[in-house]
């Protein structure tokens, strides 16, 4: 059995690079992890180490994470390796985040703000991060940035995995995309 494991968005992708490959896979979409199973899995995942990790850590690690897997494990290690006194507090969970953002730019954030640059997607995550990732409307993303048809762009950014739809409008997928964009705006995002 082979397994693939991503977001939402990337069985698109794996269609794009190979027509064919829909015929190989079932896709099973599953829901993002619960608070309670990101906080047992990070006390699971130290269980036989040295290291113990505090309350504060984990739920600000989990709260960072937003139920992906996949950002659970990366700032869970980089918050285990910025550790030097065998208990993750909150101090190593920050340095752990800043090792985090720069792995996630090279592994998935840096191709997505790729794809989006230098276009008017990048008006729209830019403006939508900009508000700290609250539901944007259409007509207020619309009349703010004077981006005539804005609808045209809303279901692209959707197949990337770029924006969701939400009952308040549109917002960046996930909150350490959005903290991505928000670096990049302004000019201080990690280069790997």
């Amino acid at each position: 059995m082979f397994v693939v494991v991503g977001p939402p968005h990337i069985p698109e992708e794996i269609a794009q690079g190979d027509p064919s490959a829909p015929r190989i896979f079932s896709y099973v979409q599953l829901n993002r992890m619960t608070e309670e199973e990101s906080l047992s899995l990070l006390q699971r995942c130290l269980e036989g180490t040295e290291k113990h990790i505090n309350d504060d850590a984990a739920r600000q690690i989990t709260r960072w994470a937003q139920g992906f897997p996949y950002f659970l494990h990366q700032l869970g290690y980089d918050a285990f390796q910025a550790d030097n006194d065998d208990v993750i507090d909150q101090d190593d969970a920050v340095k752990g985040f800043a090792e985090s953002m720069v792995q996630l730019e090279r592994m998935l954030f840096g191709r997505i703000y790729d794809s989006v640059a230098g276009k008017q997607k990048q008006k729209i995550v830019d403006e939508i991060s900009r508000a700290g990732n609250s539901p944007r409307e259409a007509s207020e993303l619309q009349k703010t940035l004077r981006i005539k048809n804005i609808h045209q762009y809303f279901k692209s950014l959707q197949l990337e995995g770029v924006i969701d739809k939400t009952p308040g409008g549109y917002r960046i997928s996930s909150d350490l995309l959005a903290v991505f964009f928000n670096l990049k705006r302004v000019g201080s995002a990690p280069n790997p």
